[in-house]
């Protein structure tokens, strides 16, 4: 019986999805679709992700710019923002990108869909759909997106300049 409580125990503590982050508990989830105006615009990370991410709390000036057109541009993102691979440049931290947006409503909640196209870069990325959940804090909107390692319980929270 010893037995078997110690293996569910350790079940317990080992499991990831056991452990709530928490991360968008200050978040309101957007259920409609947002006229584009609300997305287009220059974003940057939020104080918390800034304090909280140690890859961006490194990082110099990350900035995504949405552009009305359909299109965006990123700049000097953490990598681990899309990957858990590391540069076989060590110094070499962020990624640059160009590529589409467009909202998406799926089961209740709505998204910012990125097709994105990375510039050259060591952490073999190339191209990639990357959602972005939508959601509203205290009357404006911030783009929610989990990276990383589950375990490591980080995640990404953009607000609009």
């Amino acid at each position: 019986m010893k037995k078997y409580f110690t293996c569910i125990l350790l079940f317990i503590l080992t499991s990831c999805h056991l452990i709530n982050c928490d991360l968008d508990s200050d978040l309101e989830p957007l259920t409609a679709k947002p006229d584009s105006e609300s997305i287009v615009g220059t974003w940057y990370p939020d104080k918390r992700t800034m304090e909280s991410v140690s890859v961006y709390r490194k990082s110099e000036n990350p900035e995504f710019i949405i552009s009305s057109n359909g299109t965006f541009k990123m700049s000097r993102i953490p990598a681990k923002t899309f990957t858990l691979l590391t540069s076989k440049n060590p110094s070499e931290k962020s990624v640059d990108a160009t590529g589409t947006w467009k909202l998406v409503e799926s089961r209740g909640f709505v998204f910012l869909s990125m097709d994105i196209i990375f510039e050259k870069n060591n952490f073999r990325l190339t191209k990639m759909g990357v959602p972005w959940k939508i959601n509203i804090k205290n009357g404006k909107v911030v783009l929610f997106r989990m990276i990383g390692d589950p375990d490591e319980c980080e995640a990404v929270r953009l607000i609009k300049k």
